[in-house]
């Protein structure tokens, strides 16, 4: 029991209590609420008494705005690129020594990576809860890539696709890689975005930050070794 329940229990049992509410007085406990008791039960029943009189419920506890907030970001999707690579196995013609089929690339070829689809757009967001305004700015701000081979490497943009026409084995010029062994590689490309948010109270900001915030596609890559044919 705690302090304010043994006072209660002793004055009780010394009548205290009654004589207080025959005499129409209120008992109040250290927080302020008025605590209701039975003549003859030492229960109590602890409520907030608005000025009609009787207990009312609880309020509802205000949100804070890193809570508002939150629950904003929650409400998001985030759209991860799938993982671009090039060039493709016209360029090399790289096969399998055991199947004869096609491999997406060669040891020692440079290849190169970019976002394809998905979220890479900058763009704002403003919604409105428990009474606050949330105003949002997200942006892609860059490429984290896990090759498979033991070698992760990130890139400060999106990348640079790839395209018919360019000199053989010319290395991308933002986000690229070369594979030592032969191999089925599972690549994992997670895509940055960063967040600069505001919550507004009506008349002030009252929070804002920055934030990132990630997601993740993945594919597989088959690299062989490049065969040269000699005629003569």
């Amino acid at each position: 029991m705690d302090e304010l329940g043994l006072q209660l229990t002793k004055a009780l049992q010394s009548g205290h209590v009654q004589a207080q509410i025959a005499a129409g007085q209120a008992l109040f406990d250290a927080a302020g609420c008025q605590v209701i008791y039975s003549a003859d039960n030492a229960d109590c029943v602890v409520g907030d008494f608005g000025q009609g009189g009787g207990a009312q419920k609880a309020a509802k506890p205000r949100l804070t705005p890193q809570q508002v907030y939150q629950q904003v970001k929650a409400s998001l999707t985030f759209d991860a690129p799938a993982p671009g690579v090039g060039p493709d196995h016209s360029v090399h013609h790289v096969r399998s020594e055991v199947t004869g089929l096609p491999l997406d690339s060669a040891v020692g070829y440079p290849l190169w990576f970019w976002a394809v689809g998905g979220d890479q757009q900058a763009k704002r967001v403003t919604k409105t809860a428990a009474g606050m305004t949330v105003s949002l700015s997200l942006r892609p701000t860059g490429l984290s890539i896990d090759p498979g081979d033991g070698k992760p490497f990130a890139c400060s943009s999106m990348g640079t696709p790839w395209h018919r026409g360019m000199k053989p084995a010319t290395p991308s010029p933002t986000c690229g890689h070369v594979y030592e062994k032969t191999g089925n590689y599972r690549v994992s490309m997670t895509t940055r975005w960063s967040i600069h948010y505001r919550v507004d109270d009506g008349k002030n900001p009252v929070l804002q930050g920055d934030e990132a915030v990630t997601g993740t596609r993945t594919r597989m890559l088959r690299i062989g070794e490049l065969q040269v044919v000699v005629d003569g």
